[in-house]
């Protein structure tokens, strides 16, 4: 039998990631009902918060060791992508891209908040 390497609970939250993004993506057209498209942001939010926990707190294999940030190893990954031989659980590209993934959905998240309000008033009001 084949051992998994993340358990169902980092299953369960990258499949809620994908899910509440999908539904903000197909939710950002509903003109007057704008709200549902902020309610699954806020989901987004809420899954990377629980995913952060997780990262904390959570199995070995999800621990902030298994990333490799080292500029050094992404320049070898990438010039000898076909012939790398780490047996890490993530290459370097993988580790930055899913912390630039983090990054950036909370900040499409904060500012998804910032301008609902513009959304909801028809505008900026200037005086």
């Amino acid at each position: 039998m084949r051992k998994l390497i993340f358990s169902k609970t980092t299953r369960i939250l990258h499949f809620c990631f994908a899910f509440f993004v999908l539904l903000a993506y197909l939710s950002s057209d509903f003109g007057e009902n704008i709200w549902i498209h902020a309610v699954f942001g806020i989901g987004v939010l809420a899954v990377i918060l629980l995913r952060v926990f997780w990262f904390v707190f959570g199995e070995e294999a999800v621990k902030p060791k298994t990333f490799d940030l080292s500029l050094h190893s992404l320049k070898i990954y990438l010039l000898d992508y076909f012939n790398f031989k780490e047996n890490k659980i993530r290459n370097p590209a993988t580790s930055f891209g899913v912390i630039f993934m983090w990054i950036f959905a909370i900040l499409s998240v904060l500012f998804g908040l910032l301008f609902i309000d513009v959304v909801e008033c028809d505008g900026v009001n200037v005086q």
